[in-house]
């Protein structure tokens, strides 16, 4: 089964991605994260095959955690890709 990681600062969008993915797409979600800081501390613990970004969350936003998981991906020596989604919501 295909693991997904969903990042995102909003509790409802985290819910509505989760269901998703679990109901829709038959992926297991293996964790949630808040801000990029946690997505960095997901990647290197989970090694999803997808993760989710939101673009604007406290700490760190998607885009940054998505350079810092580049380059700790590079530094580790991972071959894998893991496939990530950037997402924003109007609020």
């Amino acid at each position: 089964m295909k693991t997904v990681a969903i990042v995102d600062d909003a509790l409802l969008i985290r819910l509505q991605l989760k269901k998703f993915f679990e109901e829709t797409m038959n992926f297991k979600v293996v964790a949630e994260g808040a801000n990029g800081n946690e997505a960095i501390g997901i990647y290197e613990k989970y090694q999803p095959d997808m993760m989710t970004l939101d673009l604007t969350m406290p700490n760190m936003g998607g885009l940054k955690a998505l350079a810092e998981v580049s380059i700790k991906k590079c530094r580790l020596g991972y071959d894998d890709p893991c496939n990530m989604g950037l997402f924003s919501t109007l609020r």
